[in-house]
């Protein structure tokens, strides 16, 4: 059965309008914008836990001010967010050796993240948000669409990438991509792949860069 206060709010309303109040105070602090809204609220809704934790324990005289808190858990977050890689550049597959040489184009910030690569017919370009939403890619041929929805997100220095693509003849694509940087600065791409009727393919890409881009 669920608590209610004299408002009429149950806990959970509470959490989220704390949850949210954070939030709000962690965008006001990363002045540079340097950490993405999405983690920004799950930084938010874990300061908010420990927060009605914490205080539950302490008299009111002991209790540190909400800014301060605020102040030392961003300042905590902000270094760990930077640590994230930068994927953006032009980059040369090297391995797998039968497909080498194939170049794609990335370009990377705090918000989004996309690809560019040639392909039959004119190039193929994919947009990816990195707040959590889903993102969606249309390609049309032959006046019929190929629709691709993906969600990506960040586990410490790991970004994944996970897509379902309808094709127009009714067969379903599920793709997961979790991408990194090794230890000499190339780009390492996981990939799993399932297409309706055909058996999971599992491939380990590796790219140099060969430039930066403009």
């Amino acid at each position: 059965m669920d608590s209610r206060d004299s408002s009429g709010h149950t806990r959970g309303d509470a959490e989220t309008g704390q949850a949210d109040n954070w939030f709000a105070t962690f965008s006001v602090l990363d002045v540079g914008g340097s950490i993405s809204s999405w983690d920004l609220r799950r930084l938010a809704a874990a300061v908010s836990k420990r927060w009605r934790l914490t205080m539950g324990r302490l008299s009111d005289r002991s209790r540190p001010s909400a800014v301060v808190l605020a102040s030392v858990a961003f300042a905590l977050a902000a270094p760990a967010a930077q640590q994230r890689p930068n994927f953006s550049g032009r980059w040369v597959l090297e391995s797998p050796r039968e497909d080498a040489g194939q170049e794609q184009i990335v370009r990377h910030d705090a918000t989004w993240l996309s690809t560019e690569h040639g392909s039959e017919g004119g190039g193929h370009r994919a947009v990816y948000k990195l707040d959590g939403t889903t993102s969606r890619t249309v390609i049309t041929s032959h006046g019929s669409e190929t629709v691709t929805t993906s969600q990506a997100s960040w586990k410490d220095d790991r970004l994944t990438i996970a897509s379902t693509t309808m094709y127009p003849d009714g067969r379903r694509r599920h793709a997961t991509e979790v991408w990194s940087l090794d230890a000499a600065g190339k780009l390492v791409i996981e990939f799993k792949e399932t297409i309706d009727g055909k058996p999971r393919a599992d491939v380990m890409l590796i790219f140099v860069k060969r430039k930066p881009i403009p």
